[in-house]
């Protein structure tokens, strides 16, 4: 797949050793030999230099896609957003090369999120509503309901409070089919959240008890206190309210 980049580097280490090759032999017939430990000494520098970098090109050219989406992924969760979307890029690059439409559409979803995470949140519209096509063209559910709960978090931030209800429902309910129960927690979190805005308290705490036993059952402490925090959220505001 990546043949003609391989022969180049296959062909520039060639050169470099030929290079090598003359200075050994001139080595023969040179007479100052601190003058040329010298020269010969800053060519090994250089030498390792350029095969370095051109070895890091080689294994990024040779990194499937699949490596190189997990690898933006974390760089998105240790919020580098830099190196995140740089490896987003690659991974989209691969996965068109190798027609992988799944990919793609992974790669636009986490792009997605990482614009959304850095207020972007027009470039963030823009690359969910093209992940969830994809998402559907597969029949990809799973996708879909990732999708629109990042659609749902994106829709808040902007205080489009109909547009997060919609598709944090939407989320839901596929969640529900995929029998994804994580995915069903994080957006009984997200409902109950909108509801708190709303003043539908008994709403609220449902969906926040939900997701508690649900995070309880899956060991996932992280969204345990998550879920601890709004339904403590929530009871201050019920106490406020009755004062």
């Amino acid at each position: 797949m990546h043949t003609n980049s391989s022969n180049n580097i296959i062909r520039f280490i060639l050169i470099q050793l030929t290079i090598l090759y003359i200075y050994f032999i001139l080595a023969i017939y040179i007479e100052n030999l601190k003058y040329f430990t010298f020269w010969y000494l800053f060519y090994l520098w250089y030498f390792y230099c350029i095969n370095t970098l051109i070895g890091e090109c080689f294994m990024t050219e040779n990194i499937d896609g699949d490596h190189l989406f997990d690898k933006a992924e974390d760089f998105r969760l240790e919020s580098d957003f830099k190196k995140a979307e740089e490896h987003y890029q690659l991974a989209l690059a691969r996965y068109i090369e190798d027609d992988n439409m799944l990919g793609r559409a992974n790669v636009l979803r986490g792009l997605g999120e990482l614009y959304r995470l850095e207020d972007h949140y027009d470039e963030a519209l823009s690359y969910f509503q093209s992940a969830m096509q994809l998402y559907q063209s597969e029949s990809h559910k799973s996708g879909q309901a990732y999708v629109s709960l990042g659609l749902g978090q994106l829709y808040r931030v902007r205080d489009d409070v109909s547009g997060a209800q919609n598709a944090y429902s939407s989320a839901l309910k596929l969640f529900k089919e995929e029998k994804d129960v994580l995915g069903e927690a994080d957006t009984s979190v997200e409902l109950g959240r909108l509801d708190i805005a709303d003043c539908n308290y008994k709403s609220a705490e449902t969906y926040f008890l939900t997701a508690k036993t649900i995070f309880e059952e899956q060991s996932d402490q992280w969204g345990l206190a998550s879920a601890v925090e709004s339904l403590g959220e929530l009871s201050l505001i019920k106490d406020n309210y009755s004062d």
